[in-house]
């Protein structure tokens, strides 16, 4: 089972940071997860996910080829990469894929190869996810000025502790990824069924207060 964790062209390295966790990692390979991609933008990779040397030292991470904007350019997720281990429940160690780039010109394709994306709540990524028919866990950033991460999280999905049974994403904070991610309440989200586009662009309109045409 592949997980995409994308923190998108701002910083989120509080996101990093809480994914690459001991805890967060026990969680992903209890719930059958075998790798890990992770775009983490200007955010140093966190130790707990960097190539480690043959006398366990982490390596410095080969930054990914750029091009003239200055993103990586990254190939498909399962042509690269590494392993470390991750200690499970049980106390057993764990083989875990990881594969980590700062950006791309398009995470599409990673997304498509996901079954679930961890992310930021911005509208680009959410609604990438949502098009990709992909199980989402969306995390707002609470660092950013005139945030409307948490409304748009709040519209489409659902706090973690409510039960609607309507949701097409998850949303949490950073306290409560890991719970998230135990619980598995991700796995029951309907599926996102294209409707009038004109709803969404009235909720940005709503939330933001300017016009989108």
């Amino acid at each position: 089972m592949r997980v995409l964790v994308t923190v998108g062209t701002t910083r989120f390295d509080d996101l990093v940071a809480a994914v690459a966790s001991d805890a967060c990692l026990t969680a992903l390979v209890a719930a059958g997860v075998d790798e890990l991609v992770v775009q983490h933008g200007a955010c140093e990779l966190p130790a707990s996910l960097q190539r480690r040397g043959a006398n366990g030292g982490d390596l410095t991470l080969n930054p990914p080829h750029s091009d003239h904007t200055g993103h990586g350019t990254n190939s498909h997720p399962s042509d690269n990469g590494w392993t470390v281990p991750v200690r499970g429940a049980d106390g057993r160690e764990t083989a875990l894929r990881v594969v980590a780039f700062a950006y791309k010109p398009s995470i599409d394709e990673d997304m498509a190869a996901a079954d679930l994306i961890i992310s930021h709540a911005g509208s680009g990524t959410v609604l990438g996810a949502l098009a990709a028919s992909k199980p989402l866990i969306a995390v707002p950033n609470a660092s950013l000025m005139h945030n409307h991460q948490v409304e748009l999280a709040r519209a489409l999905g659902n706090s973690h502790g409510s039960r609607k049974g309507e949701e097409v994403i998850v949303s949490c904070s950073i306290d409560e990824l890991v719970d998230v991610v135990r619980e598995k309440s991700w796995k029951n989200l309907r599926a996102w069924v294209a409707g009038d586009p004109r709803r969404f662009t009235d909720f940005l309109e709503d939330i933001a207060g300017y016009k989108t045409s």
